[in-house]
């Protein structure tokens, strides 16, 4: 039977392939011609990444569709001081310091980062 690792975001709870080598094929016995690449958290721009996604239903069997005007960055909610995701924005400034604070305190590991 063929296994898969896979991360768990430590910041969301959700998990990914940690190597994108097709998981659907291997799953289904297919063979695979090499690894396509390995999950990385850092792909989304922190400040510029989308943090806000509105999405409008496109119809019968389209899905929901991005409003990208109406889209918005964790940058741009912060410099409106709006408060409508205080909640959320705690807890990313939370968990993101116990990740830090986790991280320093194995010092050994930690100065491979820097």
């Amino acid at each position: 039977m063929a296994q898969v690792t896979y991360i768990v975001c430590p910041l969301c709870g959700y998990n990914y392939p940690l190597e994108k080598k097709g998981t659907n094929a291997l799953m289904k016995g297919i063979p695979i011609k090499g690894i396509k690449g390995r999950f990385r958290f850092d792909k989304v721009s922190v400040g510029e990444g989308i943090f806000e996604d509105i999405r409008e239903g496109g119809g019968k069997g389209s899905g929901y569709v991005r409003q990208a005007d109406k889209c918005r960055s964790l940058t741009q909610i912060l410099q409106t001081n709006s408060l409508e995701y205080t909640d959320l924005i705690k807890q990313l400034y939370k968990q993101s310091k116990a990740i830090i604070k986790l991280i320093e305190s194995y010092p050994d590991y930690y100065a491979h980062l820097i």
